[in-house]
């Protein structure tokens, strides 16, 4: 156990939903959670999983939870140490179970956020760390996220006001004209944006690195280009990269996915009729080599129905290249998706295929309801980003894509409780969920694709 994660233990006066205990008791603060004795409703556990939101009183600290339950601790002195425990282990748990944790301290940082679009959110205090995937925040009030840089534009300064201004494209994050604005970074401000400029320009950087091993047939002109389009956790359409790249997807999709998933592709093209439904998402970094893949793929059945985890990320400066959470491998992921139109909007399906990771199954999920501004190409786009999205924030784990909500919330000691209350993605995806396909024989594969449709 890392020393800092040790259990720490105080007495407070403990009240649930207004029913006080009688006097003071024994609290424990661990790195998962609280336990407490609650008087009469007896001793009590929370996992910090479970905890949508803290509030610092003065007299009291509080947790409020998901399920409605106040928990407040109320020890009529100073809370200054059970406040800094409580907050700083609560956004080390949530961090964990969403990726979200960076090493080093110098890439985290205290200020407020806001998102000044129409489908925006007050301004709030929040933890904001700058890592290798893009912009994470976690806020004691509840809201957390991670945008990735393929979401994000460049930051500019306002150096009267010390504020940082991000513009946030159209998508899962946000809608037309958003932006992200930074303030009271604690005198830190020039440094926040120095490290995110170096990260962005990095991530394109990484991104041109992997498009080279992946297609060295591709020009450096072409290949910049793409890169450029192919940023962490952005989507692109084939049409938009062979625009780009003539034949770039079909080479992207052969060398991520070898040549034995090749009547797999030629049946997604087909099957989505239009290369403007079909796109293409990579993390440069982090993947699995596919020799080493241990069969998963089967492991599961293919009628397990609806069902995010572990650290992640990285430095600023030269060090924005060392990521902690995510496996640092030459090896990249690439993934695919592809709009299968139906005879209504309501049977059209998205199809969502890893095709870095062979032991990863085909997923098929139902578009409607969408936004109700989306046409039905927009909607399977729409869903894309979305599933692109929640893919990283899950480091690509499989588990909280399908597994029963019981099962989801025990499994790993409960890492994944955070993961399924706080991203909004992968309530999205496990909802729609319609079923798997496995890569036993395309025959096989286009018969299950078809029973799904």
């Amino acid at each position: 156990m890392n020393p800092t994660d040790a259990p720490r233990d105080f007495r407070a006066r403990v009240s649930v939903n207004g029913q006080s205990a009688p006097t003071p008791g024994p609290v424990r603060v661990d790195a998962a959670g609280v336990e407490c004795d609650a008087g009469q409703a007896g001793p009590l556990r929370v996992d910090f999983g479970e905890v949508a939101s803290l509030t610092r009183g003065d007299l009291a600290v509080e947790l409020n939870l998901f399920d409605g339950t106040n928990i407040r601790f109320d020890r009529g002195g100073s809370l200054d140490d059970l406040w800094d425990l409580v907050r700083a282990r609560f956004r080390a748990r949530v961090s964990s179970s969403l990726r979200f944790a960076p090493t080093d301290a110098r890439h985290t940082f205290d200020g407020r956020l806001e998102l000044d679009a129409a489908d925006g959110f007050a301004p709030l205090s929040a933890q904001i760390s700058i890592t290798r995937l893009g912009l994470n925040y976690i806020s004691d009030s509840g809201p957390c996220a991670q945008i990735p840089f393929g979401a994000l534009g460049d930051a500019s300064f306002d150096a009267a006001g010390y504020e940082v201004t991000i513009p946030v494209e159209p998508g899962p994050a946000a809608r037309q004209g958003a932006r992200l604005k930074l303030s009271k970074l604690a005198r830190r401000t020039e440094e926040f944006v120095e490290f995110y400029r170096h990260a962005h320009s990095r991530s394109r950087m990484d991104t041109a690195r992997c498009l080279e091993g992946l297609t060295p047939v591709l020009g450096a002109g072409p290949r910049m280009a793409l890169a450029g389009e192919l940023l962490v956790g952005r989507m692109v359409s084939r049409d938009r990269c062979d625009a780009l790249a003539p034949g770039g997807w079909q080479w992207i999709w052969d060398a991520a996915a070898g040549t034995e998933r090749t009547p797999y592709r030629e049946a997604l093209q087909g099957l989505a009729g239009s290369a403007a439904r079909l796109w293409l998402g990579l993390r440069p970094y982090g993947g699995v080599p596919r020799d080493s893949a241990n069969g998963a793929d089967s492991a599961v059945p293919e009628d397990s129905g609806p069902a995010a985890s572990v650290p992640d990320d990285a430095a600023g400066a030269d060090a924005v290249a060392a990521d902690s959470g995510v496996e640092d491998s030459n090896f990249p992921v690439v993934y695919a998706a592809a709009l299968l139109q139906g005879v209504s909007p309501a049977t059209d399906r998205l199809v969502l295929e890893v095709l870095s990771e062979a032991d990863h199954a085909t997923y098929v999920y139902r578009i409607t309801p969408a936004p109700a501004e989306l046409s039905r190409d927009d909607a399977g786009a729409w869903l894309a980003a979305t599933a692109s999205y929640t893919l990283l924030a899950l480091d690509f784990k499989k588990e909280p894509l399908y597994l029963p909500e019981p099962e989801l919330l025990s499994t790993r000691e409960g890492l994944y409780r955070a993961a399924l209350r706080r991203l909004p993605g992968l309530r999205e995806m496990r909802s729609r969920l319609v079923g798997r396909a496995i890569h036993s024989s395309p025959d096989a594969w286009m018969v299950r694709i078809e029973t799904l449709k």
